[in-house]
């Protein structure tokens, strides 16, 4: 919702995890390998901290090594130990929700013309919720202005909130959200419930 370049991570679609050393079962340590190398001369090689930076192979499946590698050894940069709840076959709907907010801001909030402004106002900060409304100014040929109005509702909270935002915004209908339940396309904005982690994008009307 915010402006700007948008970053995704290799393996945030899943909530990938850092790589697990299976010698001590940490995400992040110094190791010392040392291995004979010809005639009695040590070859010593520092890994810092798994992590650093480092996440593990991405786990497509349940498979061996996540069907990232079909070798039957393990892998230099070991897999963590949850692939098997965690991997891509599994997240679908993560993907999948990714895949739809990629979407929907490459279809409405890229600029592509000088007549079209964005800007963003932040609505309410509090009790773990976030309204961040996201709006556009187009110029059309004839010199009339027209606004789009998008609405981030965000419950980064433990609790459940209910408020009514009727002072601020009138009708709104969903564009994307995180609870599969919400079916209907329009959203009740006078006693808003939202769970725990729970978001919702809905376009004003």
């Amino acid at each position: 919702m915010l402006p700007g370049s948008i970053n995704v991570l290799y393996g945030d679609e899943i909530g990938l995890k850092d790589s697990v050393d299976p010698f001590t079962n940490k995400c992040t340590h110094e190791r010392l390998l040392c291995e004979q190398f010809l005639q009695s001369v040590c070859f010593v090689l520092f890994v810092q901290e798994y992590r650093g930076g480092q996440l593990c192979p991405m786990p497509w499946d349940v498979g061996l090594n996540g069907n990232f590698s079909t070798a039957n050894i393990t892998l230099w940069i070991p897999l963590n130990s949850n692939y098997v709840k965690n991997n891509i076959n599994r997240q679908t709907e993560a993907v999948s929700r990714l895949q739809q907010l990629i979407k929907f801001r490459k279809n409405n909030f890229v600029v592509k013309s000088i007549k079209k402004h964005g800007n963003y106002l932040f609505h309410y900060i509090n009790d773990g919720e976030i309204v961040l409304e996201r709006y556009f100014s187009n110029m059309t040929n004839d010199g009339t202005v027209t606004r789009e109005r998008f609405v981030l509702f965000a419950n980064l909270g433990r609790e459940v909130n209910v408020k009514s935002f009727l002072a601020k915004f009138h009708l709104a209908n969903i564009e994307i959200a995180s609870n599969p339940n919400r079916l209907t396309q329009f959203l009740y904005i006078g006693s808003l419930r939202l769970d725990p982690g729970e978001a919702i994008i809905a376009r004003l009307v």
